[in-house]
């Protein structure tokens, strides 16, 4: 990656109850890389109404060394985010970050996103990658079971350093989980408009005009973060439970910016994003295999009870799907091939040979995996349990 220049950054964590998750962000907070890098955290409590949350808060900041503001009245995640622009304005500071509470920060997060910043010049606002961020997901089934830790949320964006290095991509707009904003560019573009009140679309409203002012909005790909997600909004009453948006501020979007919908499907349809993702998952369970081999699955559906935590291969047991399906952690990709046999596009694909083997089911390519495998010295598990009526 290039080498950073020394810069200031304010890394600011919007906070509203969450005790049974406030420590863990705290402490990832705290152990974020600085590289040279000139770092002030700063938690801010919007006057949260839990009893003595406020002062545990407060407490719990002092003990890591972080710095904390404690609103004098609760205020919504719109007014206090543009309190934290602000006092990065004033307090000169080269960059902004702007992060829920609600996310297990990786320790690469203030270096890899100001690494983008620093190689996209004309960067209005660079986002951190996440299992949670709206459509621009890297996609994962099981992430409270699997990235919810510090350690793994680390591998995790350790790894996507190494293969995209200092690759960015170019989105239509951020999402606000967790992004960082050049401060001079809030010279120009302002800060949130609190039309939308209480939080939600204020990112894309923002993001949209730094746009129109001649910026760009980059995913850096290297910085990946684990996001629960709507949590502090539930709290708060902002949402109700299944609600994902609010869609006043959904309209509002909708009014200022009628061709934005459009530009969110073109970007989709390029497929720029879905080549990211397939190239991600790729070199996740790559890298998983030099620690953990890898294990095969023969059957139509992946087993409920895989471990999951293993680089995982699924193959369908007949020759009519020529494809393989890649797993690892709760992400997945699907893997194509023109002349599908199933041994040969499995040892294509990994480079090794397996560790195990579960037969599922019966058919040709079950047939072959098992006969290419076991002679190679993979443990062989047989679990054919459909009934006898279905197998004919």
């Amino acid at each position: 990656m290039t080498a950073l220049r020394p810069a200031r950054v304010l890394f600011t964590i919007a906070v509203y109850n969450g005790r049974s998750f406030i420590d863990r962000t705290l402490d990832s907070a705290a152990r974020v890389d600085r590289d040279g890098l000139d770092i002030d955290v700063l938690i801010m409590d919007d006057a949260s109404p839990a009893p003595g949350f406020g002062d545990y808060v407060a407490d719990a900041c002092a003990r890591r060394g972080l710095s904390s503001y404690r609103s004098p009245r609760n205020q919504g995640l719109v007014r206090s985010l543009n309190v934290a622009m602000r006092w990065a304005q004033r307090g000169g500071y080269d960059y902004v970050i702007l992060a829920n509470s609600d996310v297990i920060y990786p320790a690469n997060l203030v270096t890899g996103m100001v690494a983008a910043a620093q190689r996209t010049p004309d960067a209005g606002a660079v986002v951190a990658w996440s299992n949670n961020m709206s459509a621009f997901s890297l996609h994962n089934d099981e992430a409270e079971r699997f990235l919810a830790s510090q350690d793994r949320v680390d591998a995790v964006s350790t790894c996507l350093a190494a293969e995209f290095g200092d690759d960015v991509i170019e989105t239509p707009c951020g999402v606000g989980f967790c992004w960082m904003i050049p401060v001079p560019v809030l010279d120009k573009v302002g800060i949130h408009d609190t039309i939308f009140d209480r939080g939600y679309c204020e990112e894309t409203d923002w993001t949209l005009r730094a746009r129109q002012a001649g910026y760009r909005i980059v995913l850096a790909p290297s910085v990946f973060a684990y996001h629960e997600g709507n949590v502090s909004m539930l709290d708060a009453g902002v949402l109700k439970p299944g609600e994902i948006s609010v869609d006043a501020n959904e309209a509002i979007i909708d009014l200022r910016y009628p061709d934005f919908r459009d530009e969110v499907q073109d970007f989709e349809d390029d497929g720029v994003l879905e080549r990211a993702r397939d190239r991600a998952v790729r070199a996740l369970v790559r890298d998983a295999i030099t620690r953990f081999g890898y294990e095969v699955e023969v059957g139509w559906l992946r087993h409920p009870q895989h471990r999951g935590d293993i680089p995982h291969v699924l193959i369908h047991p007949d020759h009519m799907a020529a494809h393989i399906e890649v797993s690892y952690l709760g992400f997945g990709a699907t893997v194509f091939f023109e002349d599908f046999d199933g041994p040969k596009a499995i040892r294509e694909f990994f480079g090794t040979e397996p560790r195990r083997v579960f037969i599922r089911d019966v058919g040709e390519q079950a047939t072959k995996v098992e006969e290419a495998f076991v002679a190679s010295g993979a443990l062989l598990e047989r679990h054919v349990d459909y009934p006898q009526r279905v197998l004919g």
